[in-house]
């Protein structure tokens, strides 16, 4: 490592932000109840988001851990959204943690309201902005532009295709509280929930209470029901860490017995239960135990430094931290030997960059925490950008260590204080380097310290991730310290360049290991992607490092390190224009119909227009024109304002019936683009194969 390295990830950093990356572990869209609107009323829209399996989002409270959904209309002028009405969430339990959310699918409603001076006919685009946080065992966040176009008209027609849909959704919103139903009792740490319908109860084989506000009750501690005279009273443990008073319940409760369910809103106030003399003995009983437990915290703490510490040492076994281990041993064989003095330097700013940079991500876990986002160590590979930004690092340097390009030899006829300068930078970076790619692999003994961590004050979470640091550090510290050590490394020689190349290897295996995260957040359009952009990569190291060597001229240096930061760019833009584009959920909500020739001949005979998409998704000029012509807001608008029925015939495996409607057009190959204007003798219109939106909008105008 050295500041050429450092600056190359510092461009990663900055042009992976032109990256568009979608998770495909969440699928949204947008449905309406109905598809004509009426002036001055309110209508339901819902936000429906598929999960794959064993997927999960959030509820409005998220529980232990997790963000909630969050929708951003961007709505005609006049019309007003409503809040999300929640569903009733599931009770997701997972590694001793309690979190509420949903599995499978999930529809969120709101309202829309209606101003009074729409215009009759005219076409209504309504679009949300959605985010989640979607998680199974890593967690990955995701966002899509969901839209549909309406109609308004003089009276509101329902939308028959969603009807079910609707009704289901509505089904799961909790009933409103009904008058005396709830009372709240506070005692000591726990807050009683009294229900006042015994005869309703009847038969009840579970109840469960999820809290709108966060952080109030501890959810891993099981809610108690017991049957009392008035009904029932189910009982809630306050969190430990919650300082003030409960004044107020507000949640959902969820009865269930063997037939049924129902669900309300809980709306009440907290009422303070009287002290009796039982509670007060109770009371000094806990004021005599806090000295024993705050003998047992400090022990807690101790135990929790040293599993850090031990965590720290082990981190360097990990199968993420190997590479960087790599580095270092070069390093080390390169200076056996030589000045003692700058192996103990070295070693000691290696051991810096690994202290700071866990204080770096430390702090940075405790500023999100205290402003309410729920994260766990080594989330930065929920990120694509960064997996991706990090396997691309890691395949440079595998390309440098095996000879593709050289970095830093433009600076052989520096000074002795340049090199010395130059080297113990290298050692910061390193550590730095080490850090991030070992947070990832939490080793054993550090998930207990770690969640001990995470829920102390600012100070001894610090001291914490200090002890994870320099357990780390200590082994590069103790051969920097005692060089001796370094007496059973060979002399350096001329085998140093084959255990040079020979140590890009696991650099490369960790590129794979990086494609496979990234395919399974992004699925095979993502690992496609990824490999387009290593390759991209691969060529411009090779072009810096054939032509921008130091035996070049200064021009042709030039050019290289010019074309080299231009093929980055390209690499990292392009892929992500031709695998990505647009939002296909963002701009049409009716779907493409699979082709058949009896369902086209059938449309036909009802007069209907219809568009034919011939397509592979082996064709590249298929995937550009699907993304940035055919799925557009322009083309959708129109399709839909014709009342165009889409059809896509995919020919990726050989189909027959496909073939044969191919060669009635006289063509063997797709793209191909076949437009039936309404009527059911009109005329098929072939459009180029090459498309552009303003051609389609075109054609679609000029058809009889």
């Amino acid at each position: 490592m050295n500041k050429n390295i450092l600056f190359l990830l510092v461009c990663l950093c900055f042009l992976m932000s032109f990256a568009n990356l979608q998770a495909e572990e969440v699928q949204a869209s947008l449905i309406s109840e109905v598809q004509t609107i009426e002036p001055g009323k309110s209508f339901w829209v819902g936000c429906r988001l598929e999960m794959k399996e064993h997927w999960h989002t959030y509820w409005t409270n998220p529980g232990d851990s997790g963000l909630a959904t969050k929708i951003e209309w961007e709505l005609p002028e006049g019309f007003q959204p409503s809040e999300i009405y929640w569903p009733y969430p599931e009770w997701i339990s997972a590694f001793g943690a309690v979190t509420f959310g949903y599995e499978g699918e999930i529809i969120l409603l709101s309202k829309i309201n209606v101003p009074e001076d729409a215009k009759i006919g005219e076409s209504i685009s309504l679009k949300g902005n959605v985010s989640w946080l979607a998680c199974e065992k890593t967690c990955v966040p995701g966002k899509a532009s969901v839209s549909i176009n309406l109609v308004v008209g003089e009276k509101e027609e329902l939308n028959e295709s969603h009807k079910e849909s609707f009704a289901k959704a509505r089904a799961a919103l909790p009933e409103a509280e009904k008058e005396g139903t709830f009372q709240a009792e506070a005692k000591k740490n726990s807050v009683s929930l009294l229900i006042s319908f015994p005869e309703e109860m009847n038969g009840t084989s579970k109840v469960t209470f999820f809290p709108k506000e966060a952080g109030v009750f501890d959810y891993a501690i099981e809610q108690k029901l017991e049957k009392v005279d008035q009904g029932y009273l189910l009982h809630l443990t306050v969190s430990e860490y919650w300082e003030e008073p409960v004044t107020k319940l507000t949640g959902v409760l969820v009865w269930e017995n063997d037939e049924s369910h129902s669900v309300w809103e809980v709306d009440v106030a907290v009422e303070t239960a009287k002290e009796t003399s039982e509670t007060k003995t109770e009371r000094k009983e806990d004021e005599k135990g806090a000295v024993a437990e705050n003998s047992s915290t400090v022990t807690s703490f101790a135990i929790a430094l040293i599993f850090s510490f031990v965590g720290g040492l082990i981190l360097n076994l990990m199968p993420c931290v190997l590479p960087v281990l790599s580095l270092k041993i070069l390093g080390f064989v390169k200076e056996a030997g030589g000045d003692q003095s700058k192996i103990w330097k070295n070693g000691v700013f290696f051991t810096m960059g690994v202290m700071f940079s866990f204080w770096s991500l430390a702090g940075l876990l405790i500023f999100l925490k205290s402003g309410g986002e729920q994260l766990g160590w080594g989330f930065q590979l929920q990120s694509p950008q960064f997996v991706i930004l990090l396997g691309t690092l890691f395949f440079l340097i595998g390309l440098n260590l095996f000879g593709v390009f050289e970095v830093g030899t433009s600076l052989m006829s520096a000074g002795m204080s340049t090199s010395k300068q130059s080297g113990l930078f290298s050692s910061f970076s390193s550590g730095v380097l080490a850090t991030v790619a070992a947070t990832p692999c939490t080793a054993p003994f550090m998930g207990s310290a770690i969640g001990f961590t995470l829920s102390e004050p600012a100070y001894i979470s610090l001291l914490i991730f200090s002890a994870i640091g320099l357990g780390m550090a200590t082994p590069y510290l103790l051969v920097s310290c005692f060089p001796g050590l370094l007496s059973v490394v060979p002399k350096p020689g001329p085998w140093m360049e084959t255990f040079k190349q020979f140590m890009g290897f696991p650099m490369m295996a960790t590129v794979i290991w990086l494609i496979w995260v990234f395919g399974q957040q992004q699925g095979i359009n993502g690992t496609a992607f990824m490999l387009g952009i290593l390759l991209l990569v691969g060529i411009g190291g090779w072009i810096y490092g054939r032509w921008g060597n130091f035996t070049k001229g200064k021009t042709t240096r030039a050019v290289a390190k010019m074309t080299f930061l231009l093929i980055l760019i390209l690499s990292l833009v392009l892929p992500s224009l031709v695998l990505y584009g647009p939002d296909e959920a963002s701009v049409n909500s009716s779907p493409w119909l699979d082709f058949s020739t009896e369902k086209l001949e059938e449309l036909r005979e009802e007069g209907k227009p219809v568009f034919i998409d011939f397509t592979a998704a082996w064709c590249l000029t298929c995937q550009f024109n699907k993304k940035f012509i055919l799925h557009t807001q322009e083309v959708s608008d129109k399709f839909a304002e014709l009342g165009v029925i889409k059809m896509q015939a995919d020919w990726t495996n050989h189909d027959e019936e496909i073939t044969k409607a191919l060669a009635k057009f006289g063509r063997n190959s797709v793209p191909v683009y076949v437009f039936y204007p309404k009527g059911i003798n009109s005329t098929p219109i072939l459009l180029p194969e090459v498309l552009t939106v303003s051609l389609v909008l075109e054609r679609l105008d000029q058809a009889p």
